[in-house]
């Protein structure tokens, strides 16, 4: 299963994680979180906000559910869907974090050529 998440305050939600869901962290050798483990997710960020896409197991998902320090926003069975099943109301919040305005870019023959980043950020082999 694939969640996405929205998190307002990483800070919090990694020591929460930390505490309540240790396998899922990496940690340093002297036993400080400092994150996810890296293949099971994809985040981006705008200032304190963040929006991840995470594979969990069913497990994995039910105690994932139970974090305050975060709100799952979407959920689907390929992590291609997991944009077209957001709510309307939680579409508003994937819009305000990930910005998908259209950007000019120019190359060294001067001319310039318009990029729309697409519809989702992440890719999962």
């Amino acid at each position: 299963m694939y969640i996405m998440t929205h998190c307002t305050d990483s800070v919090a939600f990694l020591a929460e994680i930390a505490k309540t869901i240790p396998d899922m962290v990496e940690f340093d050798d002297e036993g400080v979180a400092l994150g996810l483990k890296a293949l099971r997710t994809q985040t981006i960020r705008k200032g304190n906000e963040t929006l991840s896409i995470l594979s969990l197991s069913d497990a994995e998902l039910i105690k994932f559910k139970k974090l305050t320090t975060i709100k799952v926003i979407s959920s689907a069975a390929k992590w291609q869907d997991i944009v077209t099943s957001l709510s309307a109301a939680n579409k508003k919040i994937y819009n305000r974090i990930y910005d998908r305005t259209p950007i000019v870019v120019g190359g060294m023959d001067g001319a310039t050529e318009t990029i729309t980043p697409p519809a989702i950020w992440a890719g999962f082999a």
